[in-house]
C-alpha cells in the first residue's frame, strides 16, 4: 500500500509505525525530525486519538498527522500511521496567485509562521524562502480564516490572513 502511494509527485509522505514507535514500513522527509513525529505519535497512542501538530523545522512548517493502529478485540493501540504535509510548499504555490499589493499570512493561533507578499524580493511566493514579515509592518483591512480541521491542532489553530499592503483611502 505505502509503495503504490509513494509514486504519485503529489503523494503525502506515510510512515506505518509499530507499538513502540519503530518504523515499520514507509519514511518521512528529512527536514521532520525523529523527535517531532515520535511525540506526535507517542500522544496519539496514549490517548488512542488522531493527533495532529505543527512543527517548523528549518522555519519551514509541516503538519505532522498522527492516527493510531487500534486493535478491534482488545481496544489497544498497537501502532501508528503518521504522515506530513508540507505547509510550506502547499502555501507557496497557492499564495503565487496574489496581485500586485496584497500579502498573506500563514498563521498558528497569533504567531505569523511566513509571509507572502505579491511582487518579487525576499517575501515573494518565487522565492521559496519562509519568511515572516514583522509583526510591526503595516497590512491594511486584514481578514483572517480559520482552517477548520478535525481533530483540531494541538498547539493552536492553523489561520490565513489576506491583506493589503497600501491604504486604499489614500492617494499618491
Amino acid at each position: 500500500f505505502l509503495e503504490g502511494t509513494s509514486r504519485s509527485p503529489d503523494a503525502m509522505p506515510l510512515m506505518l509505525v509499530d507499538y513502540q514507535g519503530r518504523p515499520m514500513a514507509g519514511e518521512l522527509p528529512g527536514s521532520v525530525t525523529t523527535t517531532e513525529w515520535q511525540s506526535a505519535v507517542a500522544t496519539a497512542m496514549r490517548e488512542k486519538k488522531p493527533h495532529l501538530r505543527v512543527f517548523s523545522p528549518g522555519g519551514r512548517p509541516s503538519l505532522v498527522m498522527a492516527f493510531p493502529v487500534i486493535y478491534p478485540y482488545t481496544r489497544d493501540a498497537i501502532g501508528a500511521m503518521v504522515g506530513v504535509v508540507d505547509l510550506d510548499a502547499q502555501f507557496h504555490r497557492r499564495a503565487a496567485g496574489l496581485t500586485e499589493g496584497q500579502g498573506v499570512d500563514l498563521m498558528l493561533g497569533d504567531q505569523v509562521l511566513e509571509s507572502i507578499v505579491a511582487g518579487s524580493g525576499p517575501h515573494s511566493a518565487a522565492s521559496g524562502q519562509a519568511l515572516a514579515l514583522p509583526q510591526d509592518m503595516q497590512r491594511h483591512f486584514p481578514t483572517t480564516v480559520q482552517l477548520p480541521l478535525e481533530p483540531p491542532l494541538s498547539n493552536g489553530a492553523l489561520g490565513i490572513r489576506l491583506y493589503g499592503m497600501e491604504n486604499p483611502w489614500f492617494g499618491p
